[in-house]
């Protein structure tokens, strides 16, 4: 994976978390709202003696019934509410494992590449040291033996040949 790439997950993994710590804080809030709801509710219920209700006038009744279903829809949207955010925090949970495991596995993948290109460039570097003591062998007898340098820098060739095809295989695996 390119670093580009693997840069643009890690940023989608944070936006999902900050997402999700939101979300945490409206369930949160809707949670306390409901839980004011109920404690009005409970408090008006047991307040209200069944003498209060019989006597009142009914304007005062129709008040309470109003605060009351007021009280008791806004319960209900907060509840609607926490269920739709509770389903996309269960989402944003499920992409954010998925992105932990990708960037996990990615950096597993990256490392071992990074190794076997390490190895390469030592296996390589090794080839051209080897060449290079060759080389250097060959013209101190280019005069002398012209044909066992000619062997030599043939068999060079085929080195500098093999080397550039690791090389090439190296980099269309990077592709």
């Amino acid at each position: 994976m390119r670093f580009e790439d693997y840069d643009t997950l890690r940023s989608i993994l944070n936006e999902f978390r900050r997402e999700k710590s939101d979300i945490e804080i409206q369930i949160e809030h809707n949670s306390k709202c409901m839980k004011t709801a109920e404690a009005y509710l409970s408090s008006y219920v047991d307040s209200v003696s069944d003498d209060f209700r019989i006597f009142s006038p009914r304007r005062a009744d129709t008040e309470e019934k109003r605060r009351i279903e007021n009280v008791s829809e806004e319960k209900a949207a907060c509840e609607e509410a926490n269920k739709k955010l509770l389903s996309r925090e269960n989402i944003l949970t499920d992409y954010v494992e998925r992105l932990e495991n990708v960037l996990e596995h990615s950096k597993t993948e990256n490392t071992e590449r990074n190794e076997q290109m390490e190895s390469i460039c030592k296996d390589t570097l090794s080839g051209l040291d080897n060449l290079v003591q060759r080389m250097e062998g060959c013209f101190g007898y280019i005069e002398r033996n012209p044909v066992q340098a000619k062997q030599d820098f043939i068999i060079i060739g085929r080195y500098l040949r093999e080397i550039a095809d690791k090389l090439r295989d190296c980099l269309r695996q990077e592709e």
